[in-house]
């Protein structure tokens, strides 16, 4: 997993260590990472495709940072994610319809990027889901 978050992590512009487990944001459970969380860190680039390969993680916070692009298709394949938090970012486009797949998710913050268009339908299918936050696109 640390390898995967390497990746992730490094294209985002964060040079992490080899045992990602020890980084500042960065927490895992039986060596696999289980939570990123990284505000203010000043990330730029788009989020990989790759984060998919994640798979145990539950909660991705990136905000207040220079992430750019789409939002990746690949998030709705982290069946464990609980907490989305992407805001205050310069992420463009439509909200994937496949974030609806994510089933535990609890708490979703999109809000202050430059995305467009409506709320996918899918979301209908997000019952565990408790905070929304849309605003400012």
């Amino acid at each position: 997993d640390c390898e995967l978050a390497v990746s992730v992590l490094g294209a985002l512009g964060l040079k992490v260590k080899q045992d990602c487990c020890q980084e500042d944001g960065v927490f895992c459970r039986n060596q696999r990472v289980v939570s990123i969380v990284l505000n203010q860190r000043q990330l730029s680039g788009a989020i990989p495709e790759t984060i998919q390969s994640l798979s145990a993680l539950t909660s991705l916070v990136i905000t207040d940072s220079f992430l750019q692009g789409p939002i990746p298709s690949a998030l709705g394949a982290l069946e464990n994610l609980e907490t989305l938090y992407l805001s205050n970012n310069n992420l463009t486009g439509q909200i994937p319809r496949c974030l609806g797949k994510l089933k535990k998710l609890k708490f979703l913050k999109l809000d202050n990027n430059q995305l467009e268009g409506s709320i996918p339908a899918s979301f209908g299918n997000l019952d565990n889901l408790r905070e929304l936050h849309l605003n400012g696109n």
